[in-house]
């Protein structure tokens, strides 16, 4: 796959695509299993008909929603802020500016919302996955960084491997209007055809339809170079090239649109030695929620709990057919009997119409035993399988059991139940972290204008400003976090500057340099409860 990107290689890649995808099909049959279970499970045509495939009546039970809507909201109480620190005390005034940066960043490109839908594929299917890199088209054409969660099943990486930063391409798909891919890219014209590749499919409530869209490929990959690792990158449609960043000598960044024809205008920065990105790495982030060997993918809540899920459902659906039987009478009749059946099933009749002498034997009860308790221990010992898999206890969404009334016995119990969730959140805050790390190179690298951001504070109080607070740890205090605390209780951020601590037999030692809000009433505050826990502090005038 050496030179210009010609339609010879553009056949050659969407045949690795096409190996990529093979490899993947296990991961992509669980991700559409548990999503469309998770659809077809829960949507309010079945809860309200209640019925089964049978016609019969069926028990649908919420207990797995449950856990994953009380999951998500642990991820969502936990939303990560980013604080950059500086590696060296002269780095500070740059991790000062990149931590009142950053934010506005996340909040231009909706983060927020972003991390939200994230966190629900997360639970469900194992796996988030993000995108950030640079669009040219953003801030009327001055451009900027974007954000955005990739759907997994779009996604294509070597197979067997445990990172994506290892593989050697990268593909990336998606659906696009015909009509706004011509006007888009004029060479396009009359070529737009049928792709051979073709992209997992979610089943979706409303009808989808394909028709009128052709199917884009991205593939990034990487070349060795003197000095480092290039990342090229190449977007196109059939053997259309769209946009490439690798070239021979003499030839266009694009390289020609087809055998024969002239090569394709050259893009407005030349990119053949530095590559699409100066970082050198795929793009993408991925967030698994229960790691898999030999995959950058996890399985989900619904992996983990559809057995015992099922199980519960059919048991309820049992006990529910049981209740009913036992709640609704039925009677032997005799096919030579005497009873008004039209009479006797007829409740509002106060006489029945016998003909003829009724005898013991004409009509008779059905008799009814009920199911044994054990049958119900069955069922409540699956719920609390599943409660004890995932880790929702009635500790953790808010139950204490009644035993329990010590307030420091209860604030333990719910400690220890939530381990799961905050593992899983310290995981999302290491892939949050490479989030930002992206940014930062992306700022690097494309930030050669001026820009104005207005930075402030969560309660609209400006947070730069020029006082700064030099916290000191002298091994009298405990590994309480005092500032976390102090934020709390003055409801006002404050950027942490520079940190240099460590705990020594649960006391801490070392400093914090920290930068008050602007507003003179909070940061007196502050010191304020410095003052009134004890705590050492030096203020500092710091400018940028």
């Amino acid at each position: 796959m050496e030179g210009t990107i010609t339609a010879e290689r553009l056949r050659e890649f969407t045949a690795l695509l096409q190996k990529y995808k093979a490899g993947k099909a296990s991961l992509e049959r669980r991700v559409v299993a548990a999503e469309n279970w998770w659809k077809l499970r829960n949507r309010f045509e079945e809860r309200k008909q209640g019925l089964s495939d049978d016609g019969g009546f069926k028990s649908v039970s919420g207990w797995l929603h449950n856990v994953i809507v009380s999951k998500h909201a642990d991820a969502m109480e936990a939303y990560p802020e980013p604080v950059i620190l500086p590696r060296e005390p002269d780095d500070a005034a740059q991790a000062r500016l990149l931590s009142a940066v950053i934010p506005c960043i996340l909040e231009q490109n909706r983060f927020e919302k972003t991390y939200d839908a994230a966190m629900w594929q997360k639970l469900k299917t194992g796996t988030a996955a993000y995108r950030v890199v640079w669009d040219g088209e953003k801030l009327g054409g001055l451009g900027d960084i974007a954000i955005e969660r990739v759907d997994l099943l779009n996604l294509f990486w070597e197979p067997g491997l445990g990172d994506i930063q290892k593989s050697p391409f990268l593909f990336c798909t998606h659906l696009e209007d015909e009509k706004e891919l011509e006007a888009q890219y004029p060479q396009l014209r009359g070529r737009l055809k049928s792709s051979p590749f073709t992209a997992t499919r979610f089943l979706y409530d409303d009808a989808v339809s394909t028709e009128g869209k052709a199917t884009v490929i991205e593939v990034y990959y990487k070349k060795r170079r003197p000095g480092g690792v290039v990342l090229h990158y190449c977007k196109y449609v059939g053997d259309t090239v769209l946009y490439a960043t690798e070239r021979d000598a003499g030839e266009s960044a694009a390289g020609p649109a087809h055998p024969g024809e002239e090569a394709l205008p050259a893009p407005p920065e030349e990119r053949q030695e530095e590559g699409l990105y100066d970082h050198g790495r795929y793009p993408f982030v991925l967030d698994p929620l229960f790691p898999v060997e030999g995959s950058p993918c996890g399985y989900g809540f619904v992996d983990l709990c559809y057995n015992v899920q099922t199980a519960i459902d059919l048991m309820r659906t049992a006990f529910v057919k049981n209740t009913m039987v036992g709640a609704t009478p039925r009677y032997f009749q005799r096919i030579d009997g005497s009873v008004n059946e039209a009479e006797f099933t007829d409740l509002s009749r106060p006489l029945v119409h016998v003909s003829g002498n009724l005898g013991e034997d004409s009509l008779r009860q059905i008799g009814f035993a009920g199911l044994p308790g054990a049958y119900l221990q069955v069922l409540d010992s699956s719920i609390n399988e599943l409660r004890e898999t995932t880790g929702n206890t009635e500790t953790a969404t808010g139950t204490v059991n009644a035993g329990v009334t010590a307030a420091s016995a209860i604030a333990a119990l719910q400690e220890a139940s939530g381990k799961g969730s905050r593992d899983a959140t310290r995981a999302s805050y290491l892939a949050f972290g490479e989030i930002v790390e992206l940014c930062i190179e992306l700022i690097r690298q494309f930030y050669s204008l001026p820009r104005q951001f207005r930075i402030s504070g969560r309660l609209g109080e400006e947070v730069l400003g020029e006082r700064c607070l030099r916290i000191i740890f002298d091994g009298t205090q405990t590994s309480s976090p005092v500032i976390c605390d102090m934020v709390l209780e003055c409801g006002a951020p404050v950027n942490i500057l520079f940190a240099d601590t460590k705990t020594i037999e649960g006391k801490m030692h070392g400093y914090t340099l920290i930068q008050l809000p602007e507003n003179r009433e909070l940061g007196d505050k502050m010191k304020k409860y410095l003052d009134l826990h004890g705590v050492q502090y030096l203020e500092e005038a710091y400018h940028v």
